[in-house]
This record gives C-alpha cells, structure tokens and sequence, in this order.
C-alpha cells in the first residue's frame, strides 16, 4: 500500500495504520491494524476534524476592528487639520 501525506482531511479507502514502538530498554513493538473509510464515515469525520478550516466573523473580528481604528483616527486628524486652517 501506498504511504500518502496527511493533508487534513479522510478520504474513503483501505488503509493500514502501522506503529513502531522502542522504549529506553530496547524493547521493541510492531503494531499493524488494517482498517477501511467508507465514504459516508469519510465525509462526517472532515465536517468534525479540527483540521478543517472554517471562515467565520470571528475570524475577522480583530482585523475590522483595527480597520475601524485606522479610519477614525484618519477622520479626526482630517477634521482636526480643517479646522486649523479655517
């Protein structure tokens, strides 16, 4: 079987999870377990990973709020600036 890169998201096939395990005595452990994703476990298991990147407002919410900043701040020193010269 093919060794893929995780990229973050289940894809439906066979696979094998392979482990091997060394502790500081030498002993060593080989654990194979062949296991399947049907497509519908695959789909359900992306829309719950953690990996899955989801946009929300509060995403954004720091950026709009020192866009907001910058723009009132460049208002009053617009306004002050006329009001000087007046």
């Amino acid at each position: 079987m093919k060794v893929r890169k995780w990229n973050g998201q289940f894809e439906s096939g066979k696979y094998v999870y392979n482990i091997n395990l060394k502790d500081d005595a030498g002993n060593q452990w080989e654990f194979d377990k062949e296991f399947e994703i049907k497509s519908e476990e695959a789909e359900k298991l992306n829309k719950t990973s953690v990996d899955e990147k989801k946009t929300s407002i509060k995403d954004y919410l720091l950026y709009i709020i020192v866009l907001f900043i910058v723009i009132l701040g460049a208002l009053i020193w617009i306004i002050r600036k006329k009001n000087k010269h007046e």
